[in-house]
């Protein structure tokens, strides 16, 4: 059911979202139109596995780790995001772009509460929010409905390792994995730099 979705017309998509509330300085092209599409039927949906296997500098973090984050809360406000990469810090300054989209925009997205507003935990006075973290370490919170897996593998010498691949595999069963609510998504994007790495054993 796309009604929820299509009351405004802005938020019909990660796309028109950013667009939108980024002035204009983000700009569509052929292939994040079509990854904004599959992303409005992965969230829509629900119980959806979706893999983004795309080269560095073709904007698919910023649309899927800035702005499908911001588009879904807008949304759905109630419901839980966590994005990882393949550091911390990192994953943490997607969740930074994202909550300040919301306390740049309350009235439009929806007001952050003030005392959980880190840029790794964040939640809005809705009860949804997002939770950032590194493959391997912690996730704080309980679950979540979208899962973003952004590029879990830094370099080609972390891919050539077997001991981080498998620490990898053993992380997303163990621990990631079991994040996922009933009916949750989760989104993976990434460059592919082994057969063996989290994209090709997926």
């Amino acid at each position: 059911d796309y009604s929820k979705v299509l009351q405004d017309v802005w938020r019909a998509s990660p796309a028109a979202t950013a667009v939108r509330l980024s002035s204009g300085t983000w700009q569509r092209s052929s292939h994040l139109n079509l990854i904004s599409e599959k992303l409005v039927e992965v969230a829509v949906e629900g119980n959806k596995r979706l893999l983004f296997e795309i080269a560095p500098r073709h904007g698919k973090s910023e649309l899927c780790s800035h702005w499908l984050p911001v588009w879904y809360l807008s949304n759905w406000p109630d419901k839980k995001i966590i994005l990882v990469s393949y550091e911390a810090g990192f994953a943490a300054s997607w969740g930074r772009k994202a909550r300040d989209e919301f306390i740049n925009h309350p009235g439009e997205l929806g007001k952050v509460r003030e005392d959980v507003a880190a840029t790794d935990w964040w939640e809005l006075e809705r009860g949804g929010g997002m939770v950032t973290a590194g493959v391997g370490g912690p996730i704080k919170g309980k679950g979540a409905q979208l899962i973003i897996i952004d590029d879990p593998v830094k370099n080609w010498e972390e891919a050539q390792s077997i001991v981080y691949r498998e620490k990898t595999w053993d992380w997303y069963q163990r621990v990631l994995y079991t994040r996922a609510e009933p009916g949750a998504s989760i989104v993976v994007l990434m460059q592919r730099w082994h057969r063996d790495d989290l994209g090709g054993r997926l």
